[in-house]
């Protein structure tokens, strides 16, 4: 199989593994992403998560996600900036760990130099074809 195919499928599998696990706390992958970048990135515009995660999903997505974050208590703003709440912060700690246990699972017999340089040839690829 082509190098497309194998993409394709650790993309779909990834974002069910990842869906699953965080579904059951009632968010998907685009929620986790927002959670974890405000966790990182406090006082973030709508306009830069929008612009760190648009790979990810389109700004309609991101601005119905992060609505969703606010309307749980997760997420919050003060001057078109979010943050994580308290709630927030308890929140993402435990999707993190729900998160790192999958990440634990999908790096199985997959060493950290065969992950550097899968992550290199694909980086190359795309720069390839930008």
């Amino acid at each position: 199989m082509p190098i497309g195919y194998w993409i394709k499928q650790a993309d779909v599998l990834l974002t069910n593994g990842i869906n699953a696990i965080q579904n059951m706390q009632g968010i998907d992958r685009t929620g986790w992403q927002i959670l974890h970048t405000l966790h990182t990135q406090a006082n973030a515009t709508m306009d830069q998560v929008t612009d760190l995660l648009k790979p990810f999903a389109d700004p309609t997505t991101m601005k119905k996600t992060v609505e969703h974050l606010v309307t749980n208590g997760w997420v919050s703003s003060t001057d078109e900036k979010f943050y994580l709440t308290i709630s927030g912060e308890a929140f993402h700690a435990n999707c993190l760990q729900q998160q790192t246990a999958f990440r634990e699972r999908s790096m199985q017999h997959i060493s950290a130099e065969d992950y550097e340089t899968t992550v290199n040839t694909l980086r190359q690829l795309v720069q390839n074809l930008s």
